[in-house]
This record gives structure tokens, sequence and C-alpha cells, in this order.
């Protein structure tokens, strides 16, 4: 081997050393979904993906910078849609988290919430939007489809919907829980007045005859079809619950401290905490989406499909990305090796 041969091949072994210690930066990982994957709004324009374990597997980057990443909601397909606040956007990601659109649509205010109807149509509420929106999928964009001024406190906000798929709930940075007809296109009698603390994250429990969860700063309820408080959970001691939404198992919820970025599973029954872990995090933790969960307006919205690339292959998750990184070191320190004991030969002109 020649001496320019030689500092060729020392450069090549250097350069996939360096990759395999991360000096330069890895492309985006594609983790598929698995179910009860926690996904977290830590702000910067980035979404953490966990096990239910509390694992980092993923980050899922919307490029917006947003300071803070609020609701997200999946459709059928397992698309996962996020509200970037400050943005005032919303990013897709495919089920292997995957960025589809940055921009998938931009609003006139801060989207903080979506929910998907059987139909596949998205509804978007926000904070200091006067209107909830409902959206079509056409892929990488999204399709106003129509929109109703409602009664709002500060805005819209957090939604969710019935399984009539008539009747939105939603709440608006108040102590109550207020109501509309998408169909009709009516504000309807609020659900519930008066509860302690500003109210945000609301989820109507399928199967159980209309009970709803709403986080409401100090502490989070579970209401009866009724309205009335049946339990309320204070996990942690947090002082500023903001985001909730549901467990696949049916019997837990996820709620987070907007401040402090613990995340906590919580049983509905007892109030006990089953997990808890921490997200780093930019501002705050001001979305929670768990893989799976179980809505009343979209009950098809779940899956056990497994993930594929357009070629049909399989792809790689982030412990297979780790072990590839590894057999690429591997293979720099063995060529970097041999290149050190090769003799320099001189250059025959």
């Amino acid at each position: 081997m020649g001496k320019s041969s030689s500092l060729k091949a020392s450069m090549l072994g250097v350069l996939f050393l360096l990759l395999a210690l991360g000096v330069f930066p890895a492309a985006h990982a594609s983790v598929p979904y698995a179910t009860g994957d926690v996904f977290a709004g830590v702000g910067n324009g980035a979404v953490s993906q966990f096990s239910p374990t509390g694992t980092l597997k993923n980050t899922l980057q919307t490029t917006t910078s947003s300071a803070e990443e609020t609701g997200m909601c999946f459709d059928s397909h397992s698309n996962l849609f996020v509200t970037n606040f400050e943005a005032q956007t919303v990013s897709k990601f495919d089920s292997s988290g995957n960025l589809i659109a940055a921009d998938w649509y931009t609003f006139p205010g801060s989207p903080e919430s979506c929910v998907v109807n059987n139909a596949g149509d998205i509804y978007f509420g926000g904070g200091g939007l006067s209107s909830i929106y409902e959206l079509s999928d056409s892929g990488t964009s999204g399709t106003l489809v129509n929109s109703w001024s409602v009664t709002t406190s500060r805005g819209s906000d957090w939604l969710d919907l019935s399984a009539d798929q008539c009747t939105m709930q939603y709440t608006t940075e108040s102590s109550s829980i207020l109501r509309f007809n998408v169909c009709t296109g009516t504000q309807l009698s609020n659900f519930v007045d008066g509860l302690s603390g500003t109210c945000f994250a609301n989820r109507i429990i399928p199967g159980s005859g209309g009970e709803v969860l709403v986080a409401c700063e100090q502490a989070a309820y579970l209401l009866s079809s009724t309205g009335t408080v049946l339990q309320t959970y204070t996990p942690g001691g947090e002082t500023f619950m903001f985001a909730l939404n549901l467990d696949p198992d049916g019997t837990s919820f996820w709620t987070a401290g907007y401040e402090t970025g613990n995340i906590y599973r919580v049983d509905i029954a007892t109030g006990a905490v089953l997990t808890t872990f921490n997200a780093p995090h930019y501002e705050s933790v001001a979305g929670l989406a768990i893989y799976n969960e179980p809505t009343v307006g979209c009950p098809t919205c779940t899956s056990t499909s497994t993930t594929t690339t357009a070629q049909g292959v399989p792809e790689l998750g982030a412990g297979a990305s780790t072990m590839l990184a590894a057999a690429i070191g591997i293979f720099a320190v063995a060529i970097l090796l041999r290149i050190k004991r090769l003799p320099i030969q001189k250059q025959i002109p």
C-alpha cells in the first residue's frame, strides 16, 4: 500500500470512528410506535417518545423551534399530529416518527389540542382561537372543512369529541367545561362549572357511560356524566397539571407537571401512581399523547400494524441503530490498527 493510499484509508477509518462516536450528527432514527408509548411535547420544536416505563426511544423534531408543543392526536393510520403553540402551526409525522410536514396547517392563533372523528377529519382548538376548526388531511397539508365561533374565556383550548360525533366538549382556561354541537353549529349548556382551578386537557372515558377526566392545575378530576366530582388526583403534589390522556389499558391515565416535566400514570379507580419519570424539557411539558390511546370520538384510531419503509423493509429501531454504530466503530478501529502495522512504501513515479 502506498503512502497516499495509507493516508486515504486512515482518513476513512477516522471518519467511520467519528460517525460511530456521534461526533457528526446521525440521521433521524425511524422508531415504529408501540402500544403505550408516551409522547411528550418538550418544547423547542421537539416531542420525546418514551416507552411506557420511561425509556427514551426517539426524539421527533418538528423543525419549527416552537417554545411549546401542546396537544397531539393520532389518526387511523397512526400518523401523529402535533400542535406547535408559538409557531401557530401543526406538524405531521408518520407512524415511525418521520416528519411528513413541518407546516401541515397554519392557524390565525395558537393551536393547542386536536381530536379525530370517525370520518378521519381532525378538529383543533387553541389558546386565543375563538373558533373550533375542522380540517381534512390531504397528506402533506390540511384543508379547512368548517369552523365555528364558540363561547370562550381564553380560546377554544382543549377539545374532546363525544361518541355521537356531534358534541364537542372543551375547556377555555376557566373552571368550566363547555360544549358545542358541531353538527348543528349551536352552543350547548356547559357540562360543568365551578371546578377548583383553571382547567385544560380533558378526556371522555370510553365505556364509562360518559365519565370525564380533566386536568385543572393543582388537581385532576374524575367527573360523572352529570359533572359531579367522583375522584380527585394530586400525583407528586404537582401544582400545575396541564396535559392529560388515557392509557390503552382503559384503567389508568397519564398527566404531567407543566413546569417540572414529571410524567405520571395514575390508576383511575384508586388514584395510585403506577409509573413516574421525568422528561427533560425546554420550557414546559405542555402536551401528552399515548399511542393507541382510547378515544370515544374515533374508536378506529388505534392500530397494531408494523411500520415499514416505502420499499417494504422494516425500519431500524433505536437499538438496532446503536448496534450498527458500534459495528462501524469496531470496523474503524480495525482499519486504524491495520494501517499502523503496514510499512510506508515509497511512491514509484
